[in-house]
């Protein structure tokens, strides 16, 4: 509909180009890690923030009306990383889902998603109890791997010494500790810069998305990987709607 009438689309994806995220892109398109075999996207959610207390204290919420409910509204984030290194079309999909902190029967708040194509595979976790609160990616590789904090912007990849035992186990906690501190200290130069916003990727997204509108130019996002996300999506609510949501 967008192509048809000469529109713009995009989707206010949150972290998606957060820098930690583009860094991490980068290092993968570097060879970084190698070839993908595993994504994890993890996602602790938090149901007594402002938007998660309307939810439960308003039973006719917009979100108690979408067929996935309180996944729904939250699902395509973390799938639009996902679905970057594994196609959900040529892929199994197994999904769980129960109530653990939710007051009603009909509200599951507890997700797991798994995808298994050829070559990578794919997990999601989806919580309302796991703490802290936040978003994060494991990106494992046939190389390495990659572990994104989307809330504090910092990748880390993890570190293989060719020291012998006790020596190598000290110089990976050492490399580790290296890739903090730097990270921590540009973030430092970015926060005096008042360029450390709770949602950057958000900005950025808005500004690329301004100036597709302005130069005719192709949109941030492809229409593609839209479509993909949005076809993982519903696919997980199909299964939500094929298994029995239990209690726990």
């Amino acid at each position: 509909m967008a192509r048809a009438n000469s529109c713009k689309l995009t989707i206010a994806w949150t972290h998606y180009f957060d820098p930690a995220a583009r860094a991490a892109r980068a290092l993968i398109k570097k060879g970084a890690i190698g070839d993908v075999v595993h994504v994890e996207a993890v996602t602790a959610y938090d149901l007594r923030s402002d938007f998660g207390a309307a939810v439960l204290q308003d039973r006719t919420h917009w979100v108690h009306r979408l067929p996935g409910k309180l996944f729904q509204n939250n699902l395509d984030h973390p799938l639009a990383f996902l679905a970057e290194y594994i196609d959900p079309k040529d892929s199994t999909c197994e999904v769980q889902a129960w109530r653990a902190a939710s007051p009603y029967p009909d509200l599951p708040d507890e997700l797991r998603v798994t995808m298994i194509g050829a070559s990578t595979s794919a997990h999601l976790i989806f919580s309302c109890r796991a703490r802290p609160v936040g978003h994060s990616l494991t990106l494992v590789g046939n190389k390495s791997t990659l572990r994104v904090d989307l809330i504090n912007q910092i990748v880390t990849q993890d570190s293989v010494s060719r020291l012998p035992g006790p020596l190598g186990r000290l110089a990976c906690g050492l490399d580790e500790t290296y890739q903090f501190g730097r990270q921590t200290f540009r973030n430092m130069l970015r926060f005096v810069r008042s360029d450390f916003q709770p949602l950057p990727g958000l900005s950025a997204l808005t500004s690329d998305f301004y100036e597709c509108v302005e130069s005719g130019g192709d949109a941030p996002i492809p229409d593609a990987h839209i479509l993909r996300v949005s076809a993982a999506m519903d696919r997980v609510v199909q299964l939500l709607h094929e298994i029995e949501v239990t209690t726990q």
